[in-house]
């Protein structure tokens, strides 16, 4: 039984970083609705992943959602707070 957990777990896993992946995609191609639901679902099931917050910030940002992108971006930087690009767009952002 916990062989099957730790698979589920590892199918998950993937799962997750495949749909941030889709949501990198979503992003360039200027879906950013699209971009946003995959976002919104990884940062639900990893509320530890610096970068799915980043984005998601950036797609916010885009939609002119700046309150919500001020909250992702903070949290990406309170995450990896090596991540210029996470403080370069929260300091735009707060001009």
């Amino acid at each position: 039984m916990y062989l099957w957990v730790l698979e589920a777990n590892a199918v998950a896993r993937r799962f997750y970083e495949r749909l941030g992946a889709l949501g990198l995609i979503r992003e360039r191609q200027k879906s950013i609705d699209d971009a946003i639901h995959c976002f919104e679902k990884v940062v639900d099931a990893n509320p530890g992943d610096a970068s799915a917050h980043y984005h998601l910030g950036l797609c916010y940002e885009h939609q002119g959602l700046d309150g919500l992108a001020i909250t992702e971006l903070s949290k990406a930087l309170e995450l990896d707070p090596s991540d210029t690009a996470a403080a370069s767009a929260l300091q735009e952002l707060q001009r």
